[in-house]
């Protein structure tokens, strides 16, 4: 107990924090009220929180044992290591999206989101290769990283970082169901961090004269929605407990339960209210999604113990 307290606070809430202050910059005060700015610096923190955590998780290393070898280490090359490479090239990706978007207008703001989403899409298909992909499942993880962006992007506003909160707390236990706790501290970093950050933003509304409003469709979009689709994507790669797919998916479209109370979001006098109703539509889903698998974790009798072989074996995916 007492080594685990300074481990959760160096993997899962330092980076939360960070997180937190880095969007503090822009979210409070006179850089509040330039859009442009706000929508980088949220995007870029957003995936601040994941890359911190991974390096604290992993190393910082990690980030690039996927391309040159280390002498001295003896440690596999994993390839799940491509997602913290990922994260961090989000954050510099999303600061030139949200910046591209406000330089360019309104009209071509919109064709940038969807060409930025697109070659984020290709990017991810092409340079994040987890064991055992073929073509198919390649194009599958595109696939997956423009559903997210589009489900996130019906998000309205400051409620895209607390559904995504919820999205990466329902991550969160699925990871460790499925045998993989480093990613499952990491999706608790970005839970955090993604909760501070709104807590953040929502305050600087408040204290900020002429604060610009948060445009949920664009640069914060393209990042939560790819690093959702990541997370989901090496959570099922390396699953070794069978977690079912529906149960990731699920986890990764959360933030389309919004729109079940859509039209009371849009009925609503304030935000504030609009706002509630796009959060518990979301929240619906994700506790129904937590219930379902708690239901199927005590339906299922425990597993026997190995009685041969490395205990280890699969820890790191299935064999290619």
């Amino acid at each position: 107990m007492n080594a685990l307290m300074p481990y959760l606070l160096n993997a899962v809430f330092v980076p939360a924090l960070v997180a937190g202050v880095f969007a503090l910059i822009v979210a409070v005060g006179p850089l509040r009220r330039k859009p442009a700015l706000l929508e980088a610096g949220l995007a870029s923190a957003f995936c601040l929180a994941f890359t911190l955590s991974f390096a604290r998780e992993v190393d910082a290393w990690g980030l690039v044992r996927n391309f040159f070898a280390i002498e001295g280490e003896s440690a596999p090359i994993e390839r799940w290591h491509r997602i913290g490479l990922a994260a961090l090239l989000l954050m510099g990706a999303s600061a030139l999206i949200a910046f591209a978007r406000f330089a360019a207008g309104q009209w071509w703001a919109r064709a940038i989101t969807i060409a930025s989403a697109l070659i984020v899409s290709i990017f991810v298909g092409v340079f994040v290769v987890f064991p055992g992909a073929t073509m198919w499942t390649q194009l599958a993880q595109s696939a997956l990283v423009l559903a997210c962006i589009a489900t996130v992007s019906t998000c309205t506003r400051i409620a895209v970082l607390w559904i995504a909160c919820l999205v990466f707390a329902c991550l969160a236990p699925l990871a460790v169901l499925g045998g993989f706790a480093s990613l499952a501290v990491m999706c608790a970093a970005t839970c955090s961090g993604a909760l501070i950050i709104a807590t953040v933003v929502s305050a600087g509304a408040r204290w900020t004269r002429d604060a610009a409003p948060l445009d949920s469709v664009g640069a914060l979009a393209v990042a939560i929605g790819t690093m959702i689709a990541l997370v989901t994507s090496c959570g099922i790669a390396y699953d070794t407990a069978a977690i079912p797919l529906w149960a990731w998916l699920t986890a990764a479209m959360i933030p389309l339960g919004g729109c079940a109370f859509l039209s009371r979001a849009n009925a609503a006098s304030t935000r504030t209210r609009a706002t509630l109703w796009v959060v518990l539509g979301s929240t619906v889903l994700a506790l129904a999604l937590l219930g379902a698998m708690l239901l199927r974790e005590t339906a299922t009798p425990p597993a026997r113990e190995p009685t041969s072989g490395d205990p280890m074996d699969g820890i790191f995916g299935r064999a290619e």
